[in-house]
């Protein structure tokens, strides 16, 4: 009975030095268990690891051409179970929109545009824009809901509760090489962004906090 009871406990300690053994490995490959855990401003912990600039936030920060960008705030658009959103970036000097994920199927497609004023549009959007000799031709378009979360600038009727604003119209233009533009219709007023297609891995995502 002795002999038995001495071989239980060995198993004993035995077992819970093995998982002791596995949990300080685990914590060394990892940095430590409690490193994970980024915060995050919705409280996702150790999950904002996982993110990438297809789920942008308030707060975040990216880096693209050498320069740090704070995303002030994110609109998120659906169409018809389609998702794609444009963050409103700053560094300080300059304002851009990072547009991530617009493509249906395929890899991730990211642009980083410009408020344009300098595109007057009234009516039907044209099939060929033609600015500063660059000629754009309209390759998509569509309508979506948006939800607007932080300080997007858009001047929209928002439910407060929801955040989800009026549908939107919006058309898609391409030109030669990686030049981009992008119409957005809301009730009789235009928003124009210019600019240009650039490769998502080029841009790094630091979750906000």
């Amino acid at each position: 009975m002795f002999t038995g009871l001495l071989i239980a406990l060995l198993a004993l300690v035995t077992v819970l030095g093995g998982r002791a053994m596995w949990r300080r490995r685990q914590s060394a490959l990892s940095g430590g268990s409690e490193r994970l855990a980024l915060p995050g401003a919705g409280g996702d912990g150790g999950q904002l690891l996982s993110r990438t600039i297809r789920d942008l936030r308030p707060r975040d920060i990216v880096t693209w051409d050498g320069r740090d960008f704070v995303v002030e705030g994110v609109a998120s658009y659906e169409e018809e179970g389609h998702r794609w959103s444009a963050g409103r970036v700053n560094d300080g000097t300059d304002e851009h929109w990072l547009v991530v994920g617009l493509e249906r199927g395929g890899g991730l497609t990211a642009r980083m545009l410009k408020l344009a004023p300098e595109i007057e549009m009234e009516g039907m959007p044209p099939e060929v824009l033609v600015t500063d000799d660059t000629r754009y031709r309209l390759d998509k378009r569509g309508t979506a809901t948006v939800q607007v979360r932080g300080q997007t600038g858009l001047n929209l009727r928002t439910d407060v509760a929801t955040g989800t604003a009026e549908r939107c119209r919006w058309w898609v233009y391409d030109a030669p090489g990686e030049g981009s533009v992008i119409v957005e219709q809301w009730g009789g007023e235009y928003r124009v962004l210019r600019g240009k297609e650039v490769r998502p891995e080029s841009i790094d995502l630091m979750p906000g906090s």
